[in-house]
């Protein structure tokens, strides 16, 4: 088996013997990809902007903040994201969001409760 067909050969040469030194740069430079680097967006506004952070070049407009869930977003954003306050925030804002878009399982789970109250209320005078 001769050296250059074992896997690896060469890799601790000096810099001026190794196989790939045509190749390599330094210091080694990013690699670009063929889009390169996004152009800033014009159209529409963002949903949510944080003041401690500048805004990227590219936002989702798509879906725009509403309900309570858009209110409670809106409060986590103005945090720091070193701030646990802010990850708590969204966490709820989500939970909020679930609890929006399905009113079914919001009544269900209401009406559950209720009747759990009530159940609980009647033991309670009986046993008195």
């Amino acid at each position: 088996m001769e050296q250059t067909e074992i896997l690896g050969w060469g890799t601790d040469a000096t810099v001026e013997r190794r196989p790939g030194v045509p190749e390599e740069r330094r210091p080694p430079e990013p690699l670009v990809d063929a889009i390169g680097f996004p152009s800033r967006q014009t159209t529409g506004t963002p949903s949510v902007t944080s003041p401690h952070r500048p805004l990227t070049a590219v936002y989702g407009t798509a879906v725009p903040l509403r309900g309570l869930s858009g209110l409670v977003r809106r409060a986590a954003y103005r945090a720091p994201d070193y701030e646990a306050r802010r990850w708590a925030l969204l966490k709820l804002a989500d939970k909020i969001d679930v609890l929006e878009h399905s009113p079914l399982r919001v009544a269900l789970g209401l009406g559950a409760v209720a009747l759990g109250v009530l159940g609980l209320r009647a033991l309670s005078r009986r046993r008195s």
